[in-house]
């Protein structure tokens, strides 16, 4: 490795290594200061240890990658070289534009963030994605470590040493391994099987949600993280409102064809960072609800509000009710048409308690009628002597009725005999 002009050690003749600002599964990255240039970078570099065909190959296909990519939310690549340390050593290396403020896995660390800073976060962490996916290619390992932010709070999306380009068949990946964070896999990561630009708006789901609430939605070991999502959806609180929640329950869907397009989720955050208060945040300990919305995604700017799916059973009261008035309307009509007398009231037809016809239930039918209403009759203003539903008006018709019908009984029955006398 080439010394500097004071005696220090150049990479690739013009970058000096300072500190290690993190490491991930392949490489560490340092500060470093372009002395061509007089500007401080990034630099990733391969470890030492990691001398593999598969490893090199890796490291390569990374910086191509990068290089392809120019989105004011991914960190940019700045130059690329391999170090050659000895006749059988060669660590690739590659400079990227450092962006020197914390990741949001820091900013997490200290509590919830507030949510039009997240909606603006996450707005940007999508449109990178969207620029991504638009080129073929899958992050895979979307993250709040893989988040950096810059000194204007801009986020930019970091780190695709695991990312790939969804229609390459080139294996770098070893056999059975599941590529990406635990507690941010995707359902479909898990059952290894295709991924693609749904896995990452999944993740960035997980991500917004972890950072409006302050917790990871899956938290524990590694593979208890990874199945809890087989079994259970994220809790999202109520407390966000019907534009976040709805937007999470649908970038966390389970099935891939359910969740939006990086690009809508883009759009919808940016509508939510528009007009989200400044200083709004999700308290600690704020009651939550699983929410459940089956179906594809439907358009956000459209679709109908989210009710949590513990308000079922007041949804379910009120269909009762509206189904209790449509039966004493229909009642009220009928004794309207015939005459007879009038319906019970809206209550008594919603009772639950029903007497029912003992033929009728004999012969497989099912008819039912509500009980009538049992509390005493309140006065009620004096009716014309003719109107039919006089109370003893209706009792003097009915007694006349029944002697009608007893005489027109006796006579089917005994009428041919007192004829056949008469002649």
């Amino acid at each position: 490795m080439p010394m500097g002009a004071d005696g220090s050690t150049l990479l690739g003749d013009r970058y000096r290594l300072g500190d290690v600002l993190g490491s991930g599964g392949m490489a560490d990255v340092h500060r470093a200061r372009d002395v061509l240039l007089d500007r401080d970078v990034a630099i990733k570099l391969l470890r030492p240890t990691l001398t593999s065909d598969l490893d090199q190959r890796r490291f390569a296909a990374e910086t191509r990658m990068l290089a392809r990519l120019n989105s004011p939310h991914l960190v940019m690549v700045l130059d690329a070289g391999v170090e050659r340390a000895s006749k059988d050593l060669c660590r690739p290396w590659f400079a990227l534009e450092l962006v020197d403020g914390p990741n949001l896995a820091q900013r997490i660390a200290a509590g919830p963030l507030p949510t039009r800073e997240v909606a603006s976060i996450g707005a940007g962490l999508a449109t990178a994605l969207a620029h991504v996916h638009a080129r073929g290619i899958v992050h895979r390992d979307v993250k709040p470590a893989n988040v950096l932010l810059s000194a204007d709070g801009r986020p930019k999306l970091a780190d695709f040493g695991v990312a790939r380009v969804a229609d390459d068949r080139t294996a770098l990946t070893n056999p059975g391994h599941t590529v990406g964070t635990a507690a941010y896999l995707a359902p479909e990561q898990v059952r290894s099987l295709t991924v693609t630009g749904a896995s990452d708006v999944y993740a960035l789901g997980l991500v917004l949600l972890e950072a409006l609430t302050g917790r990871r939605a899956y938290p524990g070991p590694p593979t208890e993280a990874a199945l809890a999502r087989l079994q259970a959806r994220p809790v999202i609180p109520v407390s966000l409102g019907s534009g976040w929640t709805r937007l999470l329950d649908a970038m966390t869907a389970i099935d891939p064809a359910d969740r939006p397009s990086a690009a809508t989720a883009a759009a919808r955050l940016s509508a939510l960072a528009a007009t989200e208060p400044a200083s709004a945040s999700v308290e600690p300990g704020a009651s939550t609800a699983a929410l459940a919305l089956p179906g594809p995604f439907p358009d956000l700017d459209t679709a109908p509000t989210v009710v949590p799916s513990n308000r079922t059973g007041r949804s379910r009261t009120l269909l009762g009710v509206a189904a209790a008035v449509a039966v004493a309307l229909v009642l009220g009509l009928a004794w309207f048409t015939s005459g007879s007398e009038p319906p019970p009231t809206a209550a008594a037809a919603a009772a639950p308690t029903v007497e029912k016809d003992t033929a009728a239930h004999t012969r497989g039918a099912t008819q039912s009628r509500p009980v009538a209403q049992t509390e005493p009759a309140v006065s009620e203003p004096k009716q014309h002597p003719g109107a039919r539903h006089h109370p003893h008006r209706r009792h003097r018709h009915h007694h006349r009725h029944h002697a009608r019908h007893h005489r027109h009984h006796h006579q089917r029955h005994h009428g041919h005999g007192h004829r056949k006398g008469r002649r």
